[in-house]
């Protein structure tokens, strides 16, 4: 029974480790954040390839990222300073048929972005990690709001890159 055991707490233990770093690092938090990161990066230094790259190609082929980028790197008034702050950097969603998954994605937020011009920005996005149509696993949207405590959400200053895509 101990022989049983320890084989057992051996094979979960090298389970783990084998695939605990791969899963890790291809994990829907980590590429959350990495898509954050170069977001923020982007619209700090109005490089547009890289961000453009993350986006889905379903989007690529329908909108023109380059004026869409540029509008809301536009739209920033003053230098991002500060730290921001990251929220939802994990997986939002997932739709599993036949034991696979079809649908993963993730619905992260960048908040408290803070500029030289005192103004403060929040970013929402939407991206696909896995979806059944390989055309809309990338980026799909990214909404960039301007904080006013004195209006309602809907009423907020934003722009928006790319579109939600279902």
């Amino acid at each position: 029974m101990k022989r049983l055991i320890c084989i057992m707490l051996v094979f979960a233990l090298s389970s783990f480790l084998f695939t605990g770093c791969k899963t890790k690092k291809n994990s829907a938090g980590a590429i959350a954040r990495k898509q954050a990161e170069i977001i923020l990066e982007c619209l700090k230094t109005g490089e547009k390839e890289e961000l453009k790259a993350l986006f889905c190609e379903r989007v690529k082929n329908t909108h023109n990222l380059d004026k869409e980028i540029q509008e809301a790197i536009d739209f920033i008034d003053g230098e991002i300073v500060g730290d921001v702050k990251l929220e939802a950097m994990f997986e939002s969603g997932s739709a599993v048929t036949d034991g696979m998954v079809i649908d993963s994605h993730i619905t992260p937020k960048i908040k408290k972005i803070k500029t030289s011009a005192d103004k403060e920005y929040s970013i929402y996005f939407h991206a696909y990690i896995i979806n059944a149509n390989d055309n809309y696993v990338g980026i799909t949207k990214i909404d960039i709001y301007e904080e006013d405590d004195s209006k309602e959400v809907e009423d907020l200053n934003s722009v928006r890159i790319g579109e939600y895509v279902y």
